[in-house]
């Protein structure tokens, strides 16, 4: 379990965290709570691919966009113990989301 919920460590932090899981850091990772971290990179939505232990996703409040979550849902398909995935509060009331599923 980790859980990192709120510490604003931005895109920055989520490549730090891309590149320990990359060296085998943390191999029996299950839970993982990023919400209200302010992660936009889409690398960081590819370096999830193939987590194999990853069973819960906390990515709420981050400000995500259409782009990364269309990576998430991709590297997200090859994590077989999924079963909990959050994004809620991610896209604000002015965000234009039809202009993004347009771009997408």
């Amino acid at each position: 379990f980790l859980n990192l919920d709120e510490n604003n460590i931005g895109d920055a932090g989520a490549d730090t965290l891309n590149r320990s899981w990359t060296a085998g850091s943390c191999p029996n990772l299950a839970i993982l709570d990023l919400g209200s971290n302010s992660i936009r990179s889409v690398n960081f939505a590819q370096a999830l691919k193939g987590h194999t232990t990853l069973a819960w996703l906390g990515l709420s409040s981050n400000n995500l966009g259409w782009e990364v979550v269309a990576d998430l849902g991709h590297s997200l398909a090859d994590c077989p113990r999924l079963e909990m995935l959050n994004l809620d509060n991610n896209f604000g009331s002015g965000h234009d989301l039809r202009a993004d599923e347009e771009r997408l």
